[in-house]
Order: C-alpha cells, then sequence, then structure tokens
C-alpha cells in the first residue's frame, strides 16, 4: 500500500524531526510493497518439447491421411464386389429361370409321348376289332359265300375293297404313330439332357453367387475394422492436436506474461519514484496528504481463468458420443430420436449435442446455467468479440440465415485457431480448426 504521512505539527522542532527523517521516508516510500503484485510466471514449454509435439501431431495427421485412402481403396472394392454379387444374383436368378423352362419342355415331351402312346393303344384296337369282324365274316362263308347269299354281288365285292383299304390305312397309322413315338422320345431325351445341363448351371450360378457375396461379407467386415482403426488414430490425432495446442498456448501465455510483467516492473517503478517524489515534497511543504487510488471493478464476472476452465472441461469428453438433445449440466445423458436424420436412434447414445457441451461446460467452469438452446446461449454475454479478439471459452455460433432465431449450431474457442464441438449424430466430440466462413454468425464471451 503507498505510505501515508502524517501532517508535521506546526513547531520548529516538528519540522527539524521531519526535515532529518526524509532519508527514512524516502527509504520507506521506495521499500513499500506493490500495488501490483507480480503473477506467478506461467510454464514456458521447451522449443523442443513443441518441436516434438508438432512432430506427434504431423506423424498422427499421416496415419489419419493413409488410413483414409485404405478407406476409399476398400470402399471401391466394396463398391465393385457389391455390383458383381448383384451380377450373380442376377445370373442365378436367369438359371433358375431357363431350368424351369426346361422343365416345362420336358414335362411337355413326356405328356406328348404318353399321348401319341394312348392313340398307338387306340388305334391297335381298333384294329385288332376290324381284322375280328372281318375273320368272323370271312368265316361264314368268305367273298365266295357272300356271292352266293347276296342279293347283290357288287356290293360285296365292293366291302372286300373297302375291307382291304381300311386295312392298309390302319397299318399306315400304327406306323405313323410309332414313328412319332420314336420321335417323341428323342424329343423327351433331349429335353432331360437340358434339364441336367440347366440344373447344372443353377448349381454353379448358386455357388457363384455365394461366393460373391462371402467376398462382399468379408471386404465389409475388413472396412468395418478399418473404421474402428480410423476411430483410434483420430483420436490419437485429436490427442497431439490437444497436446501441441495446450503448448502452444503455454507459450503464449509465457510471452503475454513477459510482456504484462515487464509492463508492471516499469509502472512500479514510476509509481515508487512517484511516491518518493510525494514524500519529499511533503516534508518539504510540511504537509504528507497522499491521494490513494481506488482500482476500477469489471462489469461482469468473466475471467480468462473460467474460460480456460470451460475449455478444459469440454475437452475432458473428446471422443464421447454426440447425442441429439444429449447432455445437461452434470454431464453426457441419452438423447432422443431425430427421425430422418442420422440422429434417428439417438435415444439410445450417450452423449452431448453442442448446446449440452457447452452448457455443461460453463456450469462445471462458473456455476453458469444456461438453456439447452444453442441461440438462447447467444445471450449470456454482452460482450461479441471480432475474429480477430478471440480468447478461450467463447462460444461460437453458426446459423441459416444470419440471425439469432437461425442459429443451428455451437462450439467453443479453445485457442490457436482451434474449437472443440459436439458436431453431430455418429459422431464425436472433437477439436478441430476454427470455421469463420459460409454459415458463422459470430461469437459470445459468457459472462460479461
Amino acid at each position: 500500500m503507498p505510505v501515508l504521512l502524517r501532517p508535521a505539527r506546526h513547531s520548529a522542532l516538528r519540522r527539524a524531526k521531519a526535515l532529518l527523517a526524509v532519508p527514512v521516508f524516502l527509504c520507506a516510500a521506495l521499500l513499500a510493497p506493490s500495488m501490483a503484485h507480480a503473477a506467478p510466471a506461467p510454464v514456458n514449454p521447451t522449443d523442443q518439447q513443441i518441436a516434438d509435439a508438432m512432430a506427434n501431431k504431423a506423424a498422427a495427421a499421416g496415419n489419419v491421411g493413409a488410413l483414409s485412402a485404405q478407406l476409399a481403396q476398400m470402399q471401391n472394392q466394396i463398391d465393385g464386389l457389391y455390383a458383381d454379387a448383384q451380377l450373380k444374383q442376377e445370373l442365378y436368378n436367369k438359371a433358375v429361370i431357363d431350368l424351369q423352362a426346361s422343365e416345362d419342355a420336358a414335362a411337355a415331351a413326356q405328356a406328348a409321348v404318353a399321348a401319341a402312346q394312348a392313340a398307338v393303344v387306340a388305334a391297335q384296337e381298333r384294329f385288332n376289332q376290324f381284322a375280328r369282324a372281318s375273320y368272323m365274316a370271312g368265316s361264314v362263308g368268305g367273298t365266295g359265300g357272300s356271292l352266293l347269299t347276296s342279293t347283290d354281288p357288287s356290293s360285296v365285292l365292293a366291302l372286300a375293297d373297302v375291307r382291304s383299304y381300311a386295312s392298309a390305312n390302319q397299318l399306315d397309322a400304327i406306323s405313323g404313330l410309332n414313328k412319332a413315338t420314336v420321335e417323341q422320345s428323342n424329343a423327351d431325351a433331349v429335353a432331360r439332357d437340358a434339364v441336367n445341363q440347366q440344373t447344372a448351371m443353377k448349381a454353379a450360378a448358386d455357388d457363384a453367387m455365394h461366393q460373391a457375396t462371402a467376398a462382399l461379407n468379408g471386404a465389409v467386415a475388413q472396412k468395418q475394422s478399418l473404421d474402428g482403426q480410423m476411430v483410434l488414430i483420430q483420436q490419437q490425432l485429436a490427442a497431439a492436436q490437444i497436446a501441441l495446442t495446450g503448448l502452444a498456448d503455454q507459450r503464449a501465455a509465457y510471452a503475454k506474461w513477459q510482456v504484462e510483467e515487464a509492463a508492471r516492473i516499469a509502472a512500479e517503478e514510476a509509481r515508487k519514484a512517484a511516491e518518493a517524489a510525494a514524500a519529499l515534497a511533503a516534508v518539504k511543504s510540511g504537509s504528507s496528504n497522499v491521494s490513494q487510488q481506488v482500482a476500477a471493478t469489471p462489469s461482469g464476472s468473466w475471467t480468462p481463468q473460467l474460460g480456460q476452465q470451460a475449455v478444459a472441461e469440454a475437452k475432458g469428453w473428446i471422443g464421447q458420443a454426440y447425442s441429439w438433445a444429449g447432455g445437461n449440466l452434470n454431464g453426457p445423458t441419452y438423447g432422443v430420436n431425430s427421425p430422418g436424420t442420422d440422429g434417428y436412434n439417438d435415444s439410445k447414445v450417450y452423449g452431448f449435442d453442442c448446446s449440452g457441451l457447452m452448457l455443461y461446460a460453463w456450469y462445471q467452469s462458473a456455476g453458469l446455467k444456461m438453456p439447452h438452446y444453442a441461440a438462447s446461449q447467444y445471450g449470456y454475454g454482452s460482450v461479441h468479440p471480432s475474429n480477430s479478439s478471440l480468447v478461450a471459452g467463447d462460444l461460437l455460433f453458426y446459423s441459416t440465415n444470419g440471425k439469432v432465431a437461425g442459429i443451428h449450431h455451437v462450439a467453443m474457442y479453445v485457442g490457436g485457431g482451434q474449437m472443440i464441438e459436439a458436431p453431430n449424430s455418429g459422431a464425436t466430440v472433437r477439436v478441430t480448426s476454427v470455421r469463420l466462413g459460409g454459415d458463422y454468425f459470430g461469437a459470445t464471451r459468457v459472462l460479461t
């Protein structure tokens, strides 16, 4: 605190003592405690630590890039296998149809053979009847007897001609039917061969279809394994980025502290000089009145430390699943299904959505209770910093129409051009580069 000098009494003795005490007062003024206490120096990471962190990040990013290429190649392979499996399915369907046609042709051939055989049997029976009738007629007297007993001998001769003609034609019919039977039997054999061939082709098509399906399923399983590896590598990249960002923030904080410390020391020296001059003037003038300074109190309760603590609280959930409408003051919760979107199953997903993560972080940091609604969170601070003056803990908002009512997403600035967010269903809480273009709306410094 500043040195307070009591007014000297109006006597020569007191003035003399006061003059003799000037060196003491000057020393006391110079040795008085500082009004602006020196802040402890923040951690200053070494250049090697920063270089190692950058190398770790680069290596993780390289792994992500390599695996991304591998995943793209695998997806192309899956697309090809899927098309091949579809083709094999269609060929199998064709084989089934062709087999059915062959079986139908074989059945028709068999039916034709059966009909021909029935016709042969009927014709044979008719011929047998004809032969019996002819025989009976001949046994009674034959043609000679008929001529003797018939009243019309010409009719008997005509009857004999008819019988002879019918007999000859009956034999021709039987011969033709026998020929048809042979031809139908041959057709039946051909149809059966076709059935056997189509059965073999169907079996081959079925085997090809199953092999193609197995290859497709194997590729899908392999890609799922790669997807799991990608999650781990992305987490490693996020961790490396966080580590690098933390070191960069520490270096920036140390540089800022150096500037502030130099300014503080200069101000302290100036204050001491001013107090010493004031003390000397007071002794000389017989007055020791010294004005007291009153520090101004900033409006609101925001501090850089609260902003950094909010960032730390949010970072503690990196890798946690996004869940639509998930998260509260105490941490992640199960979300709400969002029909027609990737969040159709979020009632079974334990995590945060964008505004849920923000309200959690600032409640844990400063006890602030914000609503679970991004547009409302925009109003929880009177300072809306520009893009160039963002600090840790500032909330970043994105709007579909450039208005508060259109705000659809919120994230938190972590420093170094990075932000933390819960992006969308199917993703996880992550640190990523700040997006200042497109639908970016503005920022809010909470508690200002």
